[in-house]
């Protein structure tokens, strides 16, 4: 993904797709063009590989960086486990905590840059299809780009890796809390519509169920925070602050989060909710990578095999009476229509904006930055 929104609708039903799947590091691809693929599918693969990691643990935890040593909870030469505590700072009633990033082994301290350095020896990954499809085209020692048909629904932020499975509906209504006691230990292996939110007590009831994975409208940061991290004293250091991660322990959660709206308390869109409603009992993949840096991505629901793909390249074009959702921070998730054709207008700093018209469903009529609207369908 490039942008915030995407150039397509956050639903295309009966779409064609071309996903790339693709490896971080050099590997061998075990298929070739014309293959056919499904989810489970192994597509790529490495080997063993040692890997530097760098640190920053002061920034981190917000102390000098030629203090840095005094926090450390481990020295130089010593070996640390993937999610050990390395460094921690003690502020009030609380601690702030940096853990590790894989199992290796601490290699280097530097004073004047605040920073650790980490061996690891990083372990074979295997890389599956996700996805049922043909393979379009090889990407050389890295993986491939599959074709797929089917329907996808873009999420706003995701927490977890990657899971498939038999999509459940979880609540009957799309501004409805799924809460611990509703959920059904049938669920294991399921992905779960779970209506507009859910709290700690249902996140651990889902995770002990065994659930593959959860869609929800809206989700608390601070529960979220509280759920993923494995230890909550070490929470303050949940969030990234050099830009490679959305979240450091994103990948931690026993299952894929898929959020449609947004941090708070916020119904999933209506027509959202329906859309994957009538879709239970399809296998559905999804993946939950979020990254706000360098290189965009957000979270995707796949539906692979329905449709012939005639939607494929649908564009999110702001045309007259287009449902569309507001992402700003004042109307996040606000569902309505368009009234006008973009309007270009000069900011007082001489910077050009495209503006357009929205109706919401109560009524009012908003002049809004097209760049804070999003088109649904």
């Amino acid at each position: 993904m490039t942008s915030f929104p995407t150039l397509e609708p956050v639903v295309v039903d009966g779409g064609a797709f071309l996903i790339d799947r693709q490896l971080d590091r050099a590997g061998h691809v075990e298929v070739g063009v014309g293959d056919d693929v499904t989810p489970e599918t192994l597509v790529a693969r490495t080997g063993n590989i040692e890997k530097s990691f760098t640190l920053y643990l002061a920034n981190e935890l917000g102390v000098a960086n030629d203090s840095l040593k005094k926090y450390l909870a481990k020295s130089i030469g010593s070996a640390v486990n993937e999610g050990e505590t390395i460094a921690r700072v003690r502020r009030g009633l609380r601690t702030a905590a940096v853990r590790s990033p894989a199992t290796g082994t601490i290699v280097h301290v530097d004073d004047k840059e605040g920073t650790v350095t980490l061996t690891a020896s990083t372990g074979p990954r295997e890389l599956k299809a996700l996805v049922s499809g043909e393979v379009e085209r090889i990407h050389s020692d890295r993986g491939v780009t599959i074709r797929t048909i089917g329907s996808r629904v873009y999420g706003i932020v995701g927490f977890g890796g990657e899971a498939t499975g038999t999509l459940t509906v979880g609540i009957d209504r799309h501004d409805r809390e799924l809460t611990a006691d509703q959920i059904n230990k049938d669920w294991r292996g399921s992905i779960v519509l779970a209506g507009m939110t859910v709290g700690v007590p249902a996140l651990k009831r889902l995770r002990d169920a065994g659930v593959a994975g959860i869609i929800v409208g809206s989700i608390s940061e601070a529960d979220v925070r509280r759920f993923c991290s494995a230890n909550a004293e070490d929470s303050g250091t949940f969030w990234a602050s050099n830009g490679q991660w959305f979240a450091h322990e994103a990948d931690s959660a026993p299952f894929v989060i898929l959020v449609t709206e947004g941090f708070g308390r916020h119904q999933m869109a209506e027509s959202v909710f329906q859309f994957l409603a009538s879709k239970a009992g399809s296998s559905v993949s999804m993946h939950g990578q979020t990254s706000v840096g360098e290189c965009l991505s957000r979270p995707e629901i796949y539906i692979t095999g329905d449709g012939d793909g005639a939607k494929g390249g649908m564009s999110s074009q702001l045309t007259l009476d287009r449902s569309v959702r507001l992402v700003d921070a004042t109307h996040m998730g606000a569902i309505g229509t368009i009234e006008s054709e973009p309007v270009t207008r000069a900011m007082s700093n001489g910077v050009q904006r495209d503006y357009v018209v929205v109706r919401l469903a109560n009524g009012e009529s908003h002049d809004v930055p097209a760049a804070n609207v999003e088109v649904l369908s």
